[in-house]
């Protein structure tokens, strides 16, 4: 039987230790759970807004999806791919993402993150893409977690967008430089 990309994309997957129940990633900003532990109406809804991605970060994180081999698509609702980036850095961007095959949508909406895949709309037409793995750019911060373990554990370190939001390697930085300090590093 031939399977689908899309076929695992709401399938458990185990990575080392770790296993996840689908294979749709968001970075630690909300907990929407329905009651069987799976996703609520409210987190599908929240991950359909979020699918659009041609600002910054999405431009940004489909680079390097793209460069470590990945098929990447790009959905943005507005006229312009990458409109809150500077020219200097939005054609160099663009142009890698053009040279990997990635896909540019936009003026396209997301209507549905399903099984089959997602579903976009551009001048009514409807379309959906083939994937096996959604990455929602909808960036806010979100410190509730950091609160709640506050009076739980010695130390708390808020990295990423969970304390602002930030370009990825800023992220990545705010994380090593986290990690250092737990770890007796020298930096702060």
């Amino acid at each position: 039987m031939h399977r689908k990309r899309t076929d695992t994309l709401f399938e458990p997957i185990r990575i080392g230790n770790l296993l996840l129940r689908n294979r749709i990633k968001m970075p630690a900003m909300a907990i929407a759970m329905g009651e069987d532990g799976g996703m609520s109406d409210a987190a599908k809804a929240f991950y359909v807004e979020g699918a659009r991605g041609g600002g910054f970060a999405g431009v940004e994180l489909g680079e390097t999806l793209a460069e470590a081999g990945k098929r990447v698509s790009i959905v943005e609702p507005g006229r312009r791919m990458g409109s809150d980036i500077d020219i200097i850095h939005r054609w160099v961007f663009l142009k890698n993402l053009k040279e990997a095959g990635a896909e540019l949508l936009t003026q396209t909406r997301v209507l549905e993150v399903n099984s089959g895949g997602v579903k976009v709309e551009r001048e009514e037409a409807q379309r959906t893409l083939l994937v096996d793995t959604v990455v929602p750019i909808n960036i806010q911060c979100n410190v509730e977690l950091a609160q709640q373990c506050r009076d739980k554990v010695p130390e708390v370190r808020v990295v990423g967008d969970c304390g602002e939001p930030a370009k990825l390697q800023e992220a990545i930085t705010a994380g090593f430089l986290a990690g250092q300090k737990i770890g007796g590093g020298e930096h702060d």
